[in-house]
């Protein structure tokens, strides 16, 4: 039985350089429109949120304490130039974890699964002769729905093993020197994409044009971006100078977007702001749609044929507008030249920065699962 009843899905030590005292914040809840203290270790977490596994709750930590310093160094230096090697794996994995390891990815886990369930597997039940026999209706396939326990761990370990595919993002830090405070989250770290598709999924960690948006306190906040598709004011230690209160507004909106429930903030009074913020955007504020197309058949064996499907999450309704960063309009066309050729052939191609790279990570992790499956107990394939 793991020793901690209560399980973060948000770190307390990413938490602390949000707090005054190290031990409260102040959260606004964006359905009531309200900012109330709320202590750090109360923030963010459920009961056995991963799992009662006790080793695999120490491994977590051993991670997590490792991570710890690297944020904490960034935080201090202001420099990510001069991390060595190691530090930057645990930075980077940081980063994937926290993108796969909230209540918004359990829930998003969930809702990914449903609509696999609800559009491939249902049509076949009520298709299948076998049940036809036993007399069993399409109606009554209907209110099926398929539960996974934890379904979040299917997106979070396999993350785990992704460091490789982010290593290529340009890391720097922007600066804040305006009097609006950078703001985080339950779901702290923000994908975002400008060239957007409603074939493909442009927020996977292997997209050209991903860019990962991750606050570190009220005034350093950690950016990743795809080189190829943007061109960065920079300075020569990796870093941008803002002075624009309209592009830390530009940012905190995104962080609204991309919340679940909860903004949280350091100061009582940045209640008030951040309720400005939402007024100017809640008309848009969505829930994130899954969308599943089917793409192509494969030949499996013994005559028999699967369908290829693309699922992904539908882009947010936002357009991030930023004084710093500019695409590259050259790159970009070409990228979507490239869309309307896949679409028009259907073929099982995946949009990726680095498509050999994206292949050798897949077989690392396919090589994992089994220590993984041993780990938690869950068969991964299951998903």
């Amino acid at each position: 039985m793991a020793k901690n009843k209560k399980q973060h899905y948000v770190p307390q030590f990413y938490l602390r350089p949000f707090s005054h005292d190290g031990k409260m914040v102040y959260a606004y809840n964006l359905k009531h429109k309200k900012v109330f203290p709320v202590k750090i270790k109360n923030m963010c977490q459920e009961n056995y949120f991963y799992c009662d596994v006790k080793d695999l709750e120490q491994n977590m930590a051993i991670v997590e304490g490792k991570q710890a310093v690297v944020v904490a160094e960034v935080i201090e230096k202001l420099n990510v130039q001069s991390i060595d090697a190691t530090d930057k794996f645990y930075l980077l994995l940081f980063i994937l974890m926290q993108c796969t390891r909230t209540k918004k990815s359990k829930l998003f886990a969930d809702s990914l699964i449903d609509t696999v369930f609800d559009t491939y597997c249902k049509p076949s039940l009520k298709e299948s002769h076998v049940l036809i026999d036993k007399g069993i209706k399409p109606e009554d396939i209907d209110p099926l729905h398929f539960e996974f326990e934890r379904s979040h761990l299917l997106m979070m370990f396999p993350a785990m093993f992704k460091v490789d595919l982010i290593r290529d993002l340009k890391m720097v830090l922007i600066i804040n020197h305006t009097n609006h405070n950078f703001v985080t989250s339950d779901t702290p770290c923000c994908l975002y994409n400008y060239i957007k598709s409603n074939n493909y999924g442009m927020l996977g960690f292997h997209s050209p044009g991903l860019i990962i948006f991750c606050p570190l306190n009220t005034k350093v906040l950690l950016l990743l971006f795809d080189p190829e598709l943007y061109n960065v004011n920079l300075n020569d230690k990796s870093i941008i100078h803002v002075e624009n209160t309209s592009d830390i507004d530009a940012i905190n909106k995104l962080q609204i977007h991309n919340c679940l429930e909860s903004l949280i903030c350091s100061e009582k009074d940045d209640g008030d702001y951040l309720n400005q913020l939402n007024v100017e955007i809640e008309n848009n504020l969505k829930k994130s749609k899954i969308k599943s197309i089917k793409a192509s058949k494969q030949y499996i064996e013994n005559g028999y044929y699967g369908e290829i499907a693309y699922t992904y999450q539908m882009p947010m309704d936002y357009t991030l507008k930023l004084s710093f960063l500019k695409l590259n309009h050259i790159t970009s066309k070409m990228i979507k030249s490239e869309m309307r050729k896949l679409k028009k052939s259907r073929e099982q191609v995946t949009l990726c920065r680095n498509s050999e790279l994206c292949e050798k990570i897949e077989d690392t992790i396919a090589n994992a699962k089994k220590i993984i499956e041993e780990q938690i107990a869950i068969p991964i394939n299951a998903y």
